[in-house]
C-alpha cells in the first residue's frame, strides 16, 4: 500500500450524539469543555496503522434535519463512514437502521461503515440516569445485534471524555480500507437482509400513519401483504376534486426505502400528470427520491399535486394544454371526471 493514501472518513449520526467530540478528542487528545462547534473543521494528517502509513481525511456533518438536505454533498469521495449513536440515547440507537443506513446506501452504496456507540462513560455513571430518568442505556449485545442487522465491519464502544478507544475508532476505520472483509459468497442472505430492512420499515411506517394519519389520507397493507398497500385520498377543498373518494395502489419494492415506490391512481382523474394508466409524474416518486421520505409524505404531496398541478412537467399534454390555455375548462372538465369516477 502506497504511504500516499488518502483515506477520507466522514462520520454521521443524529445530532447531540457526540460526533463533533469524538473528532476533537481524537485530533487534540483533549475533551473540549467548553463550546463545541456544531461541525468540526476538516482535518487532514498522517497515521500509521499496523505499518501502513496513510493520509487520513477527516469530515463532520450535522445530524439535524435542517441539514437533510446539505449533508449528502460531504458523502461524495467518502473510503468509510463512522456511523455514531449515543450509548444514553435509545432513539439515535433506532435511527441508525430507520434512517442513517438508508441515507447512506442512497448516496453512498457499498462504501464501508463502522459503527460506534459514543458517551460510554455515561452509560456507566449510575447518577446520570438518576439525573436523567427517561434515558435508556444500550447494551454491548444491543449494538453487535445492529452490526449485524447492519452488516458493519466493525462495532466500538468510546468515550471520547476519558478517549477510551478512542483511537480504536479511527485505526478500525482505516482497516476496513485498507483490509476490507472478503465479500460473502451468499448473495441470497444480503437479498434477505433488504427485505428484513425494508419490512421493519414499512411497519414502521405503517405504525407512524395509523397513529398520525396526514390530512384526508389513509393507508394500510392488502390483506397481510406488507408490501402492497391501499390507500385513498379526499379530494382536497380547494380544488376541482372536492368531494371525490380517490383510490390509490402503492408497491414496495424489495429494497424499500433504496428505491421508490411505485404509486398510482385506481380512479381515474382528469389531471395533466395522472394517466388514464393511473400513472403519477411526481419528482419524488423518480430522481428526487430520497429514503428520508415517507408514504405519509408521498400521500401529501399527491394531495398538493391535485391542487396546484404542473401542467410545464406533464404526462398528459393535451390535459396540461388545456390547464394553461383555459382553466375554467379545465376545472370544468375536472370536477366532471370528479363526480362520475370519484363519487360512486
Amino acid at each position: 500500500m502506497s504511504a500516499s493514501r488518502f483515506i477520507k472518513c466522514v462520520t454521521v449520526g443524529d445530532g447531540a450524539v457526540g460526533k463533533t467530540c469524538l473528532l476533537i478528542s481524537y485530533t487534540s487528545n483533549t475533551f473540549p469543555t467548553d463550546y463545541v462547534p456544531t461541525v468540526f473543521d476538516n482535518f487532514s494528517a498522517n497515521v500509521v496503522v499496523n505499518g501502513s502509513t496513510v493520509n487520513l481525511g477527516l469530515w463532520d456533518t450535522a445530524g439535524q434535519e435542517d441539514y437533510n438536505r446539505l449533508r449528502p454533498l460531504s458523502y461524495r469521495g467518502a473510503d468509510v463512514f463512522i456511523l455514531a449513536f449515543s450509548l444514553i440515547s435509545k432513539a439515535s440507537y433506532e435511527n441508525v437502521a430507520k434512517k442513517w443506513i438508508p441515507e447512506l446506501k442512497h448516496y453512498a452504496p457499498g462504501v464501508p461503515i463502522v459503527l460506534v456507540g459514543t458517551k460510554l462513560d455515561l452509560r456507566d455513571d449510575k447518577q446520570f440516569f438518576v439525573d436523567h430518568p427517561g434515558a435508556v442505556p444500550i447494551t454491548t449485545a444491543q449494538g453487535e445485534e445492529l452490526r449485524k442487522t447492519i452488516d458493519a465491519p466493525a462495532y466500538i464502544e468510546c468515550s471520547s471524555k476519558s478517549q477510551q478507544n478512542v483511537k480504536a475508532v479511527f485505526d478500525a476505520a482505516i482497516k476496513v480500507v485498507l483490509q476490507p472483509p472478503k465479500a460473502k459468497k451468499k448473495k441470497g442472505k444480503s437479498q434477505k437482509a433488504l427485505i428484513f430492512m425494508a419490512s421493519r420499515r414499512i411497519l414502521k411506517e405503517l405504525r407512524d400513519l395509523q397513529r398520525d394519519p396526514p390530512t384526508s389520507c389513509s393507508a394500510g397493507p392488502v390483506a397481510q401483504d406488507m408490501f402492497h398497500w391501499q390507500a385513498t385520498i379526499i379530494g382536497p377543498n380547494d380544488s376541482p376534486y372536492a368531494g371525490g373518494v380517490f383510490q390509490v395502489t402503492i408497491h414496495f419494492p424489495p429494497d424499500y426505502p433504496f428505491k421508490p415506490p411505485k404509486v398510482a391512481f385506481r380512479t381515474r382523474v382528469f389531471h395533466p400528470n395522472i394517466n388514464n394508466n393511473g400513472n403519477i409524474c411526481l419528482d419524488i416518486l423518480k430522481d428526487q427520491w430520497s429514503p428520508a421520505l415517507t408514504i405519509s409524505k408521498v400521500l401529501l404531496s399527491i394531495c398538493s399535486l391535485l391542487t396546484d398541478p404542473n401542467p410545464d412537467d406533464p404526462l398528459v399534454p393535451e390535459i396540461a394544454h388545456t390547464c394553461k390555455t383555459d382553466r375554467i375548462k379545465y376545472e370544468s372538465m375536472a370536477r366532471s371526471w370528479t363526480q362520475k369516477y370519484a363519487m360512486n
